[in-house]
């Protein structure tokens, strides 16, 4: 049972059809939550995901998209947002998508709609770290309305920008874990950093990240193909540091800190002053920190993603456009 809170303005005062859609796009947020399909990393998780290769002309590393139906069943600020404005629309409301950074280091989608009742703009936000309607939010930008938001079967990760995949709710604070990753066509041949920010009030309290690169593409396709994917999904600290063991592979853990340094320091592939900071168990080092319990258990959540996405990779890939890209 959600309660949301309504923000200088009483839900009697407010359209009721409005009230009522809002209140229902809260549920389904929650219930998203709970589902651990708030984020899209569930469809990381897809033993038959694709991917491929978007083609760049530069020598640094390029972008990769994945492919999989199991998209559509995962929902975020942006596609919530779109929605309900979407179901607002029909209703015959005035509405815009908005977005605001907020805290200093995340995107906020909302909705920002007319009110005929009370005869004023009022804000609507249905994900679960806000759950509000009224005047809360600084002024956004506008962005444009995803018609089709519950029909996307691609995800696209960057090389060197954070996406946001999954939250998880501790008490009255949330950790957000985000991906960036990409392929080179020189060693190591993809880099992927995940990294987890647990926050409250929209402030960020603490972060741990890590750093995982494939060195071998070929000799990892030799391994991959006597095995499948559920052992991944199922063992994936234990597949991922085998890797790392053969050499194969090599992962960087970072000690929590600020999201920006520590995120470039990955990026840049700058080595850890920690020692056993070059494999996963140091996030058992980290969890037992002060205060950074939530961002490295995670972290260690959701290495099946990042299990899912190094087993259905190898020395090749497709590109976006149809052709062939050799790496290794």
């Amino acid at each position: 049972m959600v309660n949301p809170e309504y923000v200088g303005v009483s839900r009697e005062d407010l359209d009721q059809g409005m009230v009522e859609t809002f209140e229902r796009y809260v549920a389904k947020a929650e219930t998203a939550l709970v589902e651990n399909r708030f984020g899209v990393r569930y469809g990381f998780t897809d033993p038959d995901l694709e991917i491929q290769a978007i083609k760049s002309d530069s020598k640094a590393a390029s972008c990769l998209r994945f492919n999989s139906q199991w998209f559509k069943e995962t929902d975020n600020c942006a596609t919530l947002a779109s929605k309900l404005a979407v179901d607002l629309r029909e209703q015959g409301f005035k509405v815009k998508r908005k977005v605001v950074m907020l805290g200093g280091w995340y995107d906020q989608n909302y909705v920002e709609a007319y009110d005929p009742k009370i005869g004023q703009l009022v804000q609507l936000d249905v994900t679960p770290r806000y759950q509000k309607i009224g005047q809360f939010h600084p002024d956004g930008t506008d962005a444009r309305i995803i018609e089709d938001a519950g029909e996307r079967s691609t995800v696209a990760i960057l090389p060197i920008a954070l996406d946001f995949i999954a939250t998880t709710k501790v008490g009255n604070s949330f950790t957000d874990v985000n991906l960036a990753g990409g392929y080179y066509t020189r060693s190591p041949n993809y880099r992927f950093v995940l990294q987890a920010t647990e926050s409250n009030d929209g402030q960020s309290i603490a972060s741990a990240e890590l750093c995982y690169q494939i060195k071998d593409p070929v000799r990892l396709a030799e391994v991959t193909s006597t095995l499948t994917p559920e052992t991944w999904l199922q063992h994936p600290k234990e597949c991922l540091e085998g890797l790392v063991t053969s050499g194969i592979a090599s992962v960087d853990v970072l000690t929590p800190g600020q999201p920006s340094t520590n995120l470039f320091s990955l990026f840049l592939g700058l080595s850890q002053e920690q020692e056993g900071a070059h494999t996963l168990e140091y996030l058992e080092d980290v969890k037992r920190r002060e205060g950074c319990r939530n961002a490295a258990v995670a972290l260690e959540q959701n290495l099946d993603v990042l299990a899912n996405i190094v087993f259905h990779l190898g020395p090749t890939l497709k590109t976006d456009m149809g052709g062939v890209i050799h790496l290794g």
